[in-house]
């Protein structure tokens, strides 16, 4: 059941397979006593069932039981399939639902592309949750309004790490990258202000404030500079935007390399080296900062 805001609507109606539709592979769905039953087909392509509409903000409540196994399955909540990728590939965010040993089920994973954003052994009390052979209830909240006002902080007049938090993280410039919220929305240019305030040095971004298991951050995370780079550039700071863009240039190595963190006093390259999202963020952020072909041509 996906529910709106003043009422629920039932995605299924208990007979049919009416206002679905398989994507994918060619696993088998069927309605089996009241219940929809996917059977897996080992080694093949992934195969999804989609609601033929779309949703926006959303509470899906449901309901999931795995007999056979024990295997990896999972419900995405945000996905798409568009022509342009991959012949249509099903992408997206799924929460998990794996009966394993490793129990990560509620973990979340984006399909086709970035891989793991939450695990498992990120929250070790949820893994004992899912029960293989039994009925488990999956609640999923996709409401944007929530996020911009309950991880809002109104001392710190910026954007935390988490609902009700205060400590600042360098991953909140994503915001806008997803559509959460618009470049052009003031507590979105004041938590661009305020990263800048506390986790910069120089042209470089620490990726958060709050101490971890080595103390507080001392090495600029590459990647989040240039998450300040497409910030800046967005909100209209381009001037400065490039400076800090042509300084990572320069940070690289004789071969154009940069590594995952960067000293920013020394200029010394830290962690892995070569980093893969490091040189993303270089191309990422050179489009982000060229002229457009209609300007050009």
């Amino acid at each position: 059941m996906a529910m709106a805001a003043d009422k629920g609507t039932p995605l299924f109606d208990g007979k049919s397979l009416k206002g679905w539709k398989q994507l994918g592979g060619n696993a088998d769905y069927a309605v089996v006593d009241g219940t929809i039953v996917g059977t897996s087909k080992p080694d093949k392509v992934n195969s999804f069932l989609v609601t033929e509409k779309a949703y926006k903000d959303f509470i899906l409540d449901f309901d999931v039981r795995q007999d056979v196994g024990p295997t990896n399955s999972g419900v995405q909540f945000r996905s798409l399939s568009t022509p342009d990728f991959e012949n249509g590939r099903v992408h997206g965010y799924q929460c998990d639902i794996d009966p394993s040993d490793k129990a990560w089920s509620g973990g979340i994973y984006e399909e086709a592309q970035r891989g793991w954003f939450y695990t498992g052994d990120m929250n070790p009390a949820s893994k004992p949750a899912y029960r293989f052979g039994a009925w488990n209830h999956f609640r999923i909240e996709m409401i944007g309004k929530r996020i911009l006002t309950e991880a809002w902080n109104e001392e710190r007049q910026t954007y935390a790490e988490s609902f009700g938090g205060r400590d600042l993280d360098a991953s909140v410039l994503l915001m806008v990258e997803v559509g959460l919220i618009a470049p052009t929305d003031k507590r979105f240019i004041a938590t661009v202000d305020a990263l800048e305030k506390y986790l910069c040095d120089g042209p470089y971004m620490r990726r958060y404030e709050a101490p971890d298991d080595f103390g507080r951050p001392e090495t600029a995370f590459n990647i989040c500079t240039f998450w300040r780079i497409d910030a800046l550039a967005r909100i209209g700071r381009k001037e400065q935007a490039r400076e800090i863009f042509e300084a990572m240039l320069a940070a690289r190595n004789h071969v154009g390399l940069l590594s995952e963190d960067t000293h920013p006093i020394t200029g010394q390259m830290w962690g892995n080296f070569p980093q893969t999202y490091s040189m993303v963020g270089i191309i990422n952020c050179a489009m982000r900062l060229s002229a457009s072909w209609e300007s050009v041509i």
